[in-house]
């Protein structure tokens, strides 16, 4: 490729698209706006900008993403230097950090392994998130050692901390999603049976064996997972984060691939004229993966770039 054609790069969508539309609404809104629609797809036609598709396979989970990849400097700089407010910032921090888990959870968890559910009780409370997160190392840690001695190999886990608040003060519990292998052990219980015997929280311990859902993978133990991801308080710091994970996990099946073919830009143009389109189109552009309406496709708009984002998450087939 010649300097002259050199793309210039795609910068990241998510810090500038600050304006939300969901399927289930875009209709009504593209017929309210279908002139400046039509306006927006005129401009698109004179301006030297491509759209660039990322997909990224995570176990049962596949997400495509679609975003403006300029080809003029000053445009791509343009991009770089919008301002995006604290409020702004921190929800797309939120949304990031959302992703980034449920990514996670397929790409490193399976049927058979275990979701785990520990409380406190009054006396075993703890003071602050720190102290509770601390508690929560000291248990997985146990579970290691004696994982270790039985030669069961390295633990994976991901565990998010809960709070309620009561008259009483703040009271937590956990949630852990953890390998099969935690339950390996030399005490002759049930693998279950023992994970839950080793907490020592003073209060109820549960676990349940992973399930996949015949549509949707794991994102909704994901997202049960991420719910508290906005509620952290202001006292407990702005770099204290209400989950965590082991350094072992991986954080994709396969590596992303990017094109600039998959959904040129009259072909975006398209969808975004016509959404009731985008199963059968995605569908088609990812055969074996399912577009579920439950998950429809979430799309942004920015002034600062005149431009669309795209971010579709679909689902491996199932019987």
């Amino acid at each position: 490729m010649s300097k002259s054609k050199k793309r210039y790069g795609n910068y990241n969508p998510l810090f500038v698209y600050t304006h939300d539309y969901y399927q289930p609404t875009l209709e009504d809104f593209i017929r309210e706006q279908n002139q400046k629609l039509l306006d927006w797809e005129r401009r698109q036609m004179r301006r030297g900008c491509a759209y660039k598709t990322k997909t990224t396979i995570s176990g049962e989970m596949l997400e495509s993403e679609i975003y403006l990849a300029f080809l003029n400097r000053s445009d791509y700089r343009r991009a770089l230097k919008a301002e995006v407010t604290g409020a702004a910032q921190k929800k797309q921090n939120d949304k990031n950090a959302q992703r980034k888990l449920i990514r996670y959870v397929h790409a490193n968890f399976v049927p058979g392994d275990i979701f785990f559910t520990g409380g406190f009780s009054p006396d075993k409370m703890p003071a602050t998130l720190q102290e509770c997160k601390r508690f929560i190392v000291n248990y997985l840690n146990c579970l290691k050692y004696q994982m270790k001695r039985a030669g069961a190999g390295k633990l994976k886990y991901i565990y998010v901390v809960e709070s309620v608040e009561k008259a009483t003060g703040t009271a937590y519990h956990v949630h852990i999603l953890m390998s099969k292998n935690a339950g390996a052990n030399r005490d002759g219980m049930d693998g279950r049976d023992w994970v839950e015997s080793k907490w020592k929280g003073g209060d109820y311990a549960n676990t349940k064996s992973l399930q996949l859902k015949n549509a949707g993978g794991f994102t909704g133990i994901s997202k049960y997972f991420t719910k508290q991801l906005e509620k952290l308080h202001d006292a407990e710091g702005p770099f204290i984060r209400r989950w965590g994970q082991s350094t072992n996990l991986k954080k994709w099946t396969k590596e992303p691939t990017e094109s600039y073919s998959r959904f040129k830009k009259k072909r975006v143009i398209s969808l975004l004229k016509a959404p009731a389109t985008m199963k059968e189109q995605f569908e088609k552009e990812y055969p074996g993966y399912q577009y579920l309406e439950d998950y429809p496709c979430e799309i942004r708009y920015s002034e600062i770039v005149d431009g669309y984002y795209l971010y579709c998450r679909m689902y491996r087939k199932r019987d």
